[in-house]
């Protein structure tokens, strides 16, 4: 299916479209993404080949490993330029789709709120899970505040924004409810092994529920369980699945 390109395409009732404005601050940022990864990027294959390779080899009197490739590369400006315009072509993007739920979030959470269980899924959360050093200290894939910052009793801020960067971002490779990885595994299972008929299944650290999800069309009579250590992720999760008309139940648990 074609990706949201207008504002008023959205898979989902908890991925809310932005205005124009704001779309075409995003689709920007995707452009410049797409720019560095398809048009810049190879060059340094050949930077690599023509200029590093031949030195590296005849100091090390042999092939070089990945990590010695890796630590040639580092010093090579061109590279280095690469990586300081990729990084900061990321964060734009997350602070252009930051700004759009931030806008919204007053509409997310109450949406949330009026989340019922008519699906049949359920979320719990506990208070008492302290979200890991190496989660809750570092800004995951550029992501500001990471996956697990939490602002207030409702935020799902968090959750809301990775959804909508995978929405924006990955141009339809996963599918429009980026699930492809969950629904090529569920597919392998039931073709490789067609007696198999799970009670239950569970992902561990599920985020939103991308590849929890598509299981239920394979074998709607387990139940599906994720769990996540992140607060923010699990409350959208649960909106989301709900809104997608999908029994799941989410738990804030440590892996």
């Amino acid at each position: 299916p074609a990706m949201p390109t207008r504002p008023m395409d959205a898979p989902h009732d908890m991925l809310l479209p932005g205005t124009r404005t704001e779309l075409t601050r995003e689709l920007f940022c995707r452009s410049l993404t797409n720019y560095l990864e398809t048009r810049s990027r190879p060059s340094l294959r050949a930077l690599y080949e023509q200029e590093v390779a031949p030195g590296l080899r005849a100091r090390l009197g042999r092939e070089p490993g990945r990590r010695e490739i890796a630590a040639a590369m580092r010093e090579q400006p061109r590279n280095r330029m690469w990586y300081a315009m990729r990084s900061a072509s990321q964060r734009m993007s997350y602070e252009a789709s930051a700004a759009v739920i931030a806008r919204q979030r007053p509409e997310l959470e109450a949406r949330a709120a009026r989340t019922t269980g008519a699906a049949g899924g359920t979320l719990a959360l506990d208070p008492a899970v302290q979200v890991p050093r190496y989660i809750a200290k570092l800004d995951i894939h550029l992501m500001p505040g990471g996956y697990a910052a939490e602002n207030g009793p409702a935020d799902l801020a968090a959750g809301a924004l990775f959804d909508r960067q995978m929405t924006l971002n990955r141009h339809g490779s996963q599918g429009v409810l980026n699930e492809d990885p969950g629904r090529s595994l569920a597919a392998w299972l039931k073709a490789r092994f067609p007696q198999f008929a799970p009670r239950r299944i569970l992902e561990l650290g599920c985020t939103v529920g991308h590849a929890l999800l598509p299981f239920a069309e394979f074998y709607p009579e387990a139940e599906l369980h994720g769990i996540d250590v992140s607060a923010p992720c699990l409350r959208y999760a649960h909106a989301r699945a709900e809104a997608l008309g999908v029994a799941a139940h989410f738990w804030q648990q440590d892996a």
